[in-house]
């Protein structure tokens, strides 16, 4: 009944014209191929098709070879019905080839992928539809996998980039494995997974957690790998580099005044002006805050200074323009060495990390490169160091309280009033220099935590003490005259310890006083209400302060120890300390000679009429607790 008849009785005609153009000039293609029945059911079967040359002429031979069980095979039609659903619902490409790497099979995620149809890539060689090119390169093609594992390689794996039909650039995930029948290749199957999204991913985490969110810089932790690298090729070739710890002058005043937006716009357009002014191997980081850090890379010292000299005549010439206006901008810069001799990384980050600050205080504007034997320098660094050495003695309670007697000059063995002196242990026991860790607080902004610990212990000590009319007095920051929640903190304490307020003096210092003078009246009146004293310490060093003296309500003046240790030998230095007593007599007020170092200048200020007198010559300072018992 079919002689004569179109072969499309027999499959489609998309599947007939497949396998013509998957012929080819071949003489023979064997693949599989449903029998299409008159029934309408859908045989599995494996067709051959090659060509004939007879008397009669050329002629294309079909043949199926029909599995076991006839129209009755419905095992294998639902074989059949599986392996396309499968292909339907897996998100993989599959593409199958013949031994020719003619394309087979196309699934539909392939399609999606390729760009190509099912109907126009079957029997197309592979190369056609399947653009593989290198991770990262242009176009060139890499060695196809299929015709590898045609000739008889193993399974291959990896990740390449494929190129779409449609221009998109891909990265996929790719197995490819030779399909084996009767121990013969027979073709070859290649299955791709789309991971553009997941390397997409992992490119923006992994570039989010080296740069800087707002400006696109290299962030701290990426910029210390960096020094780490200069460091060991430092020492490997003996190569130089620079770091350079950068901080914007006005960057409080910007923020304080136009906002943290424009703060923020102010570093994303330096970040742009920095990265504008280096060399592409140098590297730029945002530290944090305003702080920016550079590395200059295998550069001598004379081109190390021509770049900075270059980034400092860059951000002069820089204005940034906000809600109509331009504002000036400078900035500060240290700059350490990188050489064979660098200690660490660390080391060579705390250098340049005090020279910046040096170049702040010395005026900004300006550069300061780390020198050996930069005897400033090392004295900043000691101070940097001393922030946490200071923090780890706070958590460790290795500070104590020493205290100095004060005395009537007319009666010099009776105590009318103890300063009480803050000390700190060092790790190994030892007494560290008052002057060394007070100047580091006050650099660094500790002095409000050293003044509660001092309030703290010295008022819960001074409770225990007998009620002897000595008056125990406290030194008090200008930073903390100027915190309301240090007053709090104060009279809280006074509650919580029960001591007698009239017990009680603080001193504070005549430069804090003016400094901050409004808050020094509103906290002298208000424990002065509970009944605590004052004293204005180290009085006389600048004299144009003598009119302050009228705004605040203290009880005592305490003269400078600079001048009543040097009013023997300088008449100069005594008329300042009688004019301060006087001064401070008409005013009703009671004066108090500091750092008295010998008897003879406890006389002559006895003849002067100063009041009280502290110093070596009275008595040595000694532990508070000794006092306690």
């Amino acid at each position: 009944d079919w002689i004569g008849r179109d072969v499309a009785v027999l499959m489609s005609e998309a599947s007939w014209l497949r396998l013509l153009r998957a012929l080819g000039e071949s003489n023979r293609l064997e693949r599989h191929q449903p029998l299409a029945l008159p029934s309408g059911r859908l045989l599995p079967a494996r067709v051959s098709l090659s060509r004939w040359q007879t008397a009669e002429g050329a002629l294309l031979v079909l043949e199926w070879r029909i599995k076991s069980g006839g129209e009755a095979g419905a095992s294998g039609i639902e074989a059949l019905t599986l392996l396309r659903t499968g292909l339907e619902l897996t998100s993989d490409g599959v593409i199958a080839t013949d031994t020719l790497g003619r394309i087979s099979l196309l699934s539909p995620s392939a399609e999606r992928l390729t760009g190509w149809s099912r109907d126009e890539a079957l029997g197309r060689a592979h190369e056609d539809v399947l653009k593989l090119v290198g991770i990262g390169s242009g176009v060139d093609p890499v060695a196809s996998p299929v015709r590898a594992c045609l000739r008889g390689a193993g399974p291959l794996r990896g990740d390449w980039q494929l190129l779409s039909r449609d221009g998109r650039r891909l990265r996929v995930r790719f197995v490819c494995a030779a399909l084996i029948e009767n121990h013969a290749v027979v073709g070859a199957l290649l299955m791709l997974q789309d991971v553009t999204g997941q390397s997409l991913l992992a490119h923006e985490l992994d570039y989010r957690s080296s740069h800087d969110p707002l400006t696109g810089l290299l962030n701290r932790n990426e910029f210390q790998r960096e020094l780490s690298a200069a460091l060991e090729r430092a020492q490997r070739e003996h190569s130089r580099h620079w770091l350079a710890c950068i901080d914007i002058d006005q960057f409080k005043v910007i923020n304080d005044t136009l906002g943290h937006f424009a703060g923020d716009e102010l570093l994303r357009r330096l970040s742009g002006l920095f990265r504008s002014r280096l060399a592409t191997e140098d590297a730029v980081a945002r530290l944090g805050g305003d702080e920016f850090g550079l590395l200059l890379n295998d550069v001598g010292p004379v081109e190390a200074r021509r770049r900075i000299d270059a980034l400092f005549e860059a951000a002069r010439l820089f204005r940034f323009h906000w809600a109509g206006q331009g504002h000036l901008i400078t900035i500060s810069v240290g700059i350490a060495e990188i050489g064979p001799e660098t200690e660490s990384v660390e080391r060579v980050f705390a250098d340049a990390d005090a020279a910046c600050f040096a170049a702040k205080d010395a005026g900004r504007d300006r550069a300061r490169w780390v020198l050996r034997g930069d005897s400033a320098l090392r004295a900043r660094h000691a101070e940097m160091t001393m922030v946490g050495r200071i923090g780890k003695a706070l958590d460790e309670d290795r500070f104590l309280l020493f205290y100095e007697d004060v005395v009537s000059t007319g009666m010099p063995g009776q105590v009318r009033y103890r300063e009480l002196l803050l000390r700190m242990r060092n790790d190994d026991g030892a007494m560290v220099q008052p002057a060394t860790f007070i100047a580091a607080a006050e650099r660094y902004y500790l002095m409000s935590a050293l003044d509660r610990w001092v309030v703290s212990h010295a008022f819960e000590g001074i409770a225990r003490l007998p009620a002897d009319g000595v008056i125990y007095a406290l030194n008090v920051s200008g930073m903390s005259l100027s915190d309301e929640q240090f007053l709090r903190f104060v009279v809280g304490c006074i509650e919580r310890t029960g001591v007698a307020p009239e017990r009680i003096c603080f001193e504070i210092t005549e430069t804090a006083a003016i400094s901050h003078l409004a808050e020094a009246v509103g906290f002298i009146e208000h424990l002065s209400a509970l009944g605590c004293r004052f004293a204005l310490d180290d009085f006389g060093v600048g004299m144009a302060s003598f009119s302050y003296l009228k705004t605040l309500p203290v009880q005592f003046v305490k003269i400078d120890g600079s001048f009543v240790r040097a009013m023997q030998s300088s008449a100069v230095d005594r008329s300042v300390v009688e004019a301060i007593n006087r001064l401070g007599h008409d005013m009703g007020l009671r004066t108090i000679a500091e750092h008295v170092e010998d008897y003879q200048t406890l006389h002559v200020l006895a003849d002067l009429g100063v009041d009280w007198v502290q110093g070596k010559a009275i008595a040595a300072g000694r532990p508070f607790d000794e006092l306690l018992g």
